[in-house]
């Protein structure tokens, strides 16, 4: 059996990792042929299923399902599992697919601004979706335990992570943001198990987004991740996972969920705590009354 090099499968999108089955199947056996249909019909089930899941829903064994793999010229099915994640997260990921899209005709230029909203409107539809409100008052919970809360995201994520970074601190002074920091790894190193991390990270994801998150881990301090799937990049690690849509219809990441959610949870902390935030809030107006700086 000829191995297929890994670098090839980090260019083939949806249409050609099909093709790429299919131009497999006089080698395949009638069982893995059934599979190999069933791979192409439910390629998203692929990516987020267990082999014991896949072998039920195809009806042919795990052991089937191994072969298969193999004869594919993988080393077994979590290797092409992964692969097939690669596949899909990688659609419509790069500005210049996104743009295509758009040009083909999904948004009509007359109906421009409805379109925007209307999409907006869904993204806002799922946040219920996808999460509970157990796990909303767990996060509160967190965050008011915490000793010292970081922040971290790039990229676009940055400026959701620098408006949550702005508001909470206005609440609790013992807060790191990680966004852009030029003393980034003297920040990181003194997470201690007492902190919490909250983690942005969307597509496309940042690597340094997946290393903050698995150094916090390992110093043993809770992680926050707002991330768009159960499929992307430490969310096994995550002790809360917030999803949220992300698709505009344009060539950027739509973050109105994650405003929804900050706004959520910088309420929550104020109802759970009052007293203390009133405080500190008066304190912050008194002086910039003193100082001047506002017209009112």
């Amino acid at each position: 059996m000829v191995k297929v090099k890994k670098e090839v499968f980090y260019r083939l999108n949806r249409e050609e990792f099909i093709k790429f089955i299919q131009n497999k199947k006089d080698s395949l056996t009638n069982n893995q042929q059934k599979f190999a249909k069933y791979v192409v019909d439910h390629l998203n089930k692929i990516a987020i299923s267990t082999i014991k899941d896949l072998s039920m829903e195809s009806d042919v064994s795990s052991a089937t399902i191994v072969r298969f793999s193999k004869q594919l010229g993988f080393s077994g099915f979590n290797r092409l599992q992964k692969e097939i994640k690669k596949t899909i997260f990688g659609e419509e990921l790069s500005y210049t697919g996104r743009i295509e899209r758009v040009s083909l005709g999904t948004v009509k230029e007359e109906n421009i601004f409805l379109s925007s909203i209307f999409n907006d409107k869904k993204c806002l539809d799922n946040i219920l979706v996808n999460n509970s409100v157990r796990k909303f008052e767990e996060a509160v919970e967190l965050l008011l335990k915490a000793n010292k809360i970081y922040f971290h995201a790039v990229r676009s994520s940055s400026y959701v992570a620098n408006l949550f970074n702005h508001f909470f601190k206005q609440l609790n002074p013992n807060t790191v943001n990680l966004v852009n920091s030029i003393n980034f790894f003297e920040e990181v190193v003194n997470i201690s198990s007492s902190d919490l991390l909250i983690s942005i990270n969307f597509p496309r994801y940042a690597e340094e987004g997946i290393r903050v998150v698995n150094f916090t881990k390992r110093k043993k301090a809770k992680v926050i991740l707002i991330t768009d799937s159960n499929l992307a990049p430490n969310a096994e690690k995550a002790d809360i996972l917030f999803l949220f849509e992300y698709k505009s219809l344009s060539f950027f990441n739509n973050y109105i969920g994650v405003v929804v959610l900050i706004n959520a949870l910088l309420t929550g902390l104020v109802i759970k705590n009052k007293t203390k935030y009133y405080e500190r809030l008066k304190s912050i107006d008194d002086l910039e009354r003193q100082s001047g700086i506002l017209v009112q």
